[in-house]
């Protein structure tokens, strides 16, 4: 009880008592302990996290380019694409404190502009809103969910696929490894023709 009473203090007082997230370094000792910028070249490729997303690549296109940039998790790893999500929603980046139901701006440097920040979430917000849906009927797919796979006899969903510059249509059984079917082969029109 204690311990959680000198953290909410330490939170009151602007300070972060947690492991440092990427672009950070925990400094002080008990009692004085926060956060410091890591250094120049990390705390710019943690930042540019959030200007490739305002620019608009999509999170993954994101995380793939500061790897490829140079951006490395504190262990020397890439950053897991878990790793990125809470990186990229994570209020510390522009100096807020976010804990027991505290809202406090910190005493440590910002990485990234609140403004800057906020426009990335709203665009987060909104790509999820915007995310496909998924309609039984679909006219790529007239008989989705009408076959039944060959071996366990459920239904076949479908889907596109992308590889080789292009997409492809497949129906597919999602109970048995690798049982696709190819919607434009003439024998997948035949043979699902037949377990109609």
């Amino acid at each position: 009880e204690r311990s959680v009473n000198g953290m909410i203090a330490a939170v009151k007082a602007g300070r972060y008592v947690w492991k440092a997230p990427r672009g950070y370094i925990n400094t002080g000792g008990k009692g004085t302990a926060s956060l410091a910028l890591d250094k120049p070249k990390v705390v710019k490729l943690v930042r540019k996290v959030w200007e490739y997303i305002d620019t608009g690549y999509a999170p993954e296109e994101a995380r793939k380019a500061v790897t490829k940039d140079g951006l490395q998790s504190k262990n020397g790893e890439a950053i897991s694409k878990s790793q990125f999500h809470r990186m990229i929603r994570n209020k510390v980046y522009m100096g807020v404190i976010e804990k027991f139901g505290l809202t406090i701006i910190g005493t440590f440097k910002a990485i990234v502009e609140p403004e800057l920040f906020q426009r990335v979430q709203d665009r987060l917000n909104n790509t999820r809103k915007n995310m496909p849906v998924y309609k039984k009927d679909n006219e790529d797919f007239p008989i989705r969910g009408l076959v039944t796979c060959s071996d366990c006899s459920k239904r076949l969903t479908a889907s596109w696929s992308r590889g080789n510059g292009g997409k492809y249509p497949f129906y597919r059984c999602a109970h048995c490894p690798r049982k696709n079917y190819y919607r434009d082969d003439r024998n997948t029109k035949d043979g699902l023709k037949d377990g109609i």
